[in-house]
């Protein structure tokens, strides 16, 4: 008997431990899955932006070749702004506390999944890499775009488009109607050349694009293939 009842107990015991871990691993599961979602949506706007970032370098290329200076068209200045001044399609910061809570802590032990812990080093690997590429780009950005915009760019014209800094560059280019202040210049024009520009936004596409077609595309991949995991082993919506 008092054999049975020790035995009782540790299986009572077991039991306990069990659900406990399984209860664990479901509110880590929810957690990761919102944490991984929400990077899910934000991703999508930063891959707009940088199409429309992508399209004014391209625009701006085109223009310098063989365009007036003297008198830049609004639509110069608009891609001149989209593409050198706002960099707000550049950064993109994954969450990941939640992740590397789980990798650093041990926490991963409460998913029995082998295919759950291969996706969660999937995505760890690929937000690497993200902040890698980014970095290179912020380097690009310190080193070349801005020295660039700060020397021929009319951040007067800017200032009356932004209402002095009231507005973002973005929202003040999806809201205001540029043709309505005064005309936009190019400063510095005596030494403003035409290949030193078009080449600097020709390379400010290749950074972009190659960032999102590579390690964007791969980030997004492992995003999506952790949440469907997470779907499936966790019935979560």
């Amino acid at each position: 008997m008092l054999f049975l009842a020790v035995f009782c107990g540790f299986l009572a015991e077991y039991q306990l431990e069990h659900k406990i871990e399984k209860d664990r691993a479901k509110e880590l599961a929810k957690s990761l899955f919102n944490e991984v979602y929400a990077d899910s949506i934000v991703m999508q706007q930063v891959i707009a932006d940088r199409l429309l970032k992508e399209q004014s370098f391209t625009e701006f290329s085109k223009y310098v070749r063989d365009s007036s200076l003297e008198q830049p068209s609004i639509s110069f200045y608009y891609n001149f702004t989209t593409a050198f001044v706002n960099h707000r399609a550049i950064i993109f910061e994954p969450k990941e506390e939640i992740l590397q809570q789980l990798i650093n802590s041990g926490s991963l032990r409460y998913f029995k999944s082998s295919q759950l812990e291969k996706d969660i080093s999937a995505l760890n690997v690929a937000i690497k890499k993200i902040k890698s590429r980014i970095q290179r780009e912020i380097t690009f950005l310190d080193f070349d775009l801005r020295p660039f915009q700060l020397k021929y760019y009319d951040n007067h014209w800017l200032n009356q488009l932004t209402e002095y800094g009231k507005l973002t560059a973005a929202d003040a280019l999806e809201q205001k109607d540029p043709s309505k202040f005064s005309p936009p210049r190019i400063l510095h024009l005596e030494q403003f050349d035409r290949n030193e520009a078009e080449n600097i936004s020709l390379q400010g596409l290749i950074m972009s694009s190659g960032t999102r077609k590579l390690v964007f595309t791969e980030y997004s991949e492992a995003n999506h293939n952790l949440l469907m995991t997470l779907r499936k082993e966790y019935h979560l919506k």
